[in-house]
């Protein structure tokens, strides 16, 4: 038991991990507003992601 407590304190108490992730897609431009054939009011497709 005292094992776990450590480790959750180890754990609440532990420095933030920063991950990045990029996100790209070539159906639309970055910022812009996401094509209507991509939406639920559009034909609901999904976009090519890379």
């Amino acid at each position: 038991m005292r094992l776990y407590s450590i480790l959750c304190a180890l754990f609440l108490f532990s420095a933030p991990v920063q991950a990045s992730f990029t996100l790209s897609s070539t159906a639309f431009n970055n910022n812009a507003p996401l094509p209507l054939k991509y939406s639920g009011k559009g034909q609901d497709l999904s976009p090519p992601l890379a």
